[in-house]
Order: structure tokens, then C-alpha cells, then sequence
């Protein structure tokens, strides 16, 4: 009788625990998802603040992208140290990669002068971390379904 209560203990123990794991992960993806939008938007912004600067650098408009990269940032951060799975982690770990080497590239655009076009070398730069952000922004939302 007590065996049977101490394996009854057990597997309800391992059923809560099994719930609270898909409970985790849920939210993960759902975070996840949201990180990814958000992402997309930080990315969308910072590429209407290069097509715009070809002509007139605008270094008040690339420090509102720099505070949504570096929130962004923080919110993959969060991700990584939450992932479910390694596999998680590792997605969420490139895109904190990209975001923060953007938002390292958004700073620079920020301390070019006013009103003259932008620095080609930096525009490239910029470009190069623009697709590279994209890529791993894609990969997670890709994540974040499932």
C-alpha cells in the first residue's frame, strides 16, 4: 500500500513537472515570437535611417534606433539564458549576435555629422549587419513556431 502511494507521489509529480516544462517552453516561443517582431521592426527602422542618411545623416534618428536595438538586445539576452533547449539557445544566442553587432553599427551611423551623407564605409557596415540581423531574426521566428 505504502509502495503504491510513493509511485502514485512520483508519477504525479513527474506529470506536473512534464506541464510545467510545456508551460516554459510556450511561453519561450511566444517571447520568442515577440523578439522576432520587435526585431523586425529595430531592423526596419534602422533601414530607413541608412536609405535616409545616403543624403542627410540623421544622428537623432539613429539614437531612437539604437535604444530599440539595445532593448532588443536585452530581450534576447533573456531568451538565451531561457532557452528550453539547446538547440533554442543556440538560435537565440546568433540573434543576440546580430542585434548587438547592428546596435554597434547604429552608434557609429549616430556620431557621423549631421546633414552630410553618410560614411560609405559605415554604410556598408551597416548593410552587412542589416542582412545579418535579418538572417537571425528569421531563424528565430522560425524557432519560436516550433
Amino acid at each position: 500500500m505504502i509502495g503504491l502511494l510513493a509511485l502514485g507521489g512520483l508519477l504525479l509529480i513527474a506529470v506536473w513537472a512534464l506541464g510545467r516544462r510545456h508551460g516554459s517552453q510556450a511561453t519561450w516561443h511566444s517571447l520568442a515570437h515577440q523578439a522576432a517582431v520587435d526585431g523586425t521592426a529595430a531592423h526596419d527602422a534602422a533601414l530607413g535611417a541608412l536609405l535616409a542618411a545616403t543624403t542627410a545623416n540623421d544622428p537623432e534618428r539613429w539614437r531612437s534606433v539604437s535604444m530599440a536595438t539595445g532593448e532588443l538586445a536585452g530581450s534576447m539576452q533573456r531568451l538565451v539564458g531561457s532557452a528550453p533547449d539547446d538547440q533554442s539557445r543556440l538560435v537565440a544566442q546568433q540573434a543576440f549576435d546580430a542585434v548587438t553587432a547592428l546596435g554597434s553599427a547604429v552608434d557609429v551611423a549616430a556620431m557621423g555629422p549631421a546633414a552630410a551623407p553618410l560614411d560609405e564605409g559605415v554604410a556598408l557596415t551597416l548593410r552587412q549587419r542589416l542582412d545579418e540581423a535579418q538572417t537571425a531574426l528569421a531563424d528565430l521566428a522560425r524557432s519560436a513556431r516550433g
